[in-house]
């Protein structure tokens, strides 16, 4: 039975499908093994930490031409030599990219988040403790950003809001101007109708008071006139008795 079983599986290798590995492998600057076909049969760990390690970077499962190929986190330790292919593929990477240097760039905020991944993991393997540190310092550092992006698309979307309310109410506004310059050119042709009253009211005032001066200049005339002929006529009628 052993010898017909060794048979039926030498026949069974002969005639197996050789697979390559894929072409289309997911780049991530985190370092991860070769890629092998996901199987159903749960995977080992030798350690908790290594567990944990899976836990924080879980497998990457894509499919290629009908297979489904899983790939996991690297769980060598890291030395001085990891650390320097880390930055010489990083600065690959950002030239590959043709990442902007300065200002906003989604692509280098992505590598250098990957690298820093990477940085994490290396340290997992010497220290797990300082690993997670760095973990929980990620972690801080991408709830950070979240806010900041929620409180900048909440204050767009403020002003969007504050935008259409204002282009609903223009048209309101633009009648309420119209009324008002009416109502202004209104007053203007009043205050011109009364600055010409004024001004008629004024030259009749003036007229009737050079009138009456003029009547009441004549009056004082005409009484020391009257006056003096009643002085002449009494000193007449002095001299006649004397």
């Amino acid at each position: 039975k052993l010898i017909l079983l060794d048979s039926l599986l030498q026949e069974m290798t002969i005639f197996e499908v050789d697979i390559e590995s894929p072409e289309n492998l997911p780049f991530s600057v985190v370092k991860y093994n070769k890629p092998v076909r996901k199987t159903s049969s749960p995977v080992k760990f030798k350690s908790e930490e290594e567990a944990i390690i899976n836990e924080i970077f879980p497998p990457k499962e894509w499919e290629e031409d009908g297979v489904i190929w899983e790939t996991r986190v690297n769980l060598e330790p890291a030395g001085r030599l990891d650390v320097k292919k880390t930055e010489i593929g990083l600065i690959e990477k950002l030239s590959q990219q043709a990442a902007r240097e300065n200002g906003i760039c989604q692509v280098r905020r992505e590598l250098y988040a990957q690298c820093f991944e990477e940085l994490i993991r290396q340290t997992c393997l010497n220290c797990m403790e300082r690993g997670l540190l760095l973990l929980r310092i990620r972690d801080e550092f991408r709830m950070s950003i979240h806010a900041a992006e929620t409180l900048y698309e909440s204050s767009v979307a403020f002003g969007v809001r504050q935008a259409v309310k204002a282009e609903s109410g223009r048209d309101e506004l633009e009648r309420r101007v119209k009324q008002l310059e009416q109502e202004v050119s209104r007053l203007k042709m009043e205050r011109e109708e009364l600055k010409i009253t004024n001004n008629m009211k004024a030259t009749e005032t003036e007229e009737r008071f050079i009138s009456i001066k003029t009547k009441h200049q004549d009056e004082i005339k005409f009484l020391n006139r009257t006056s003096q002929q009643l002085k002449a006529q009494l000193e007449g009628i002095r001299n006649i008795k004397e």
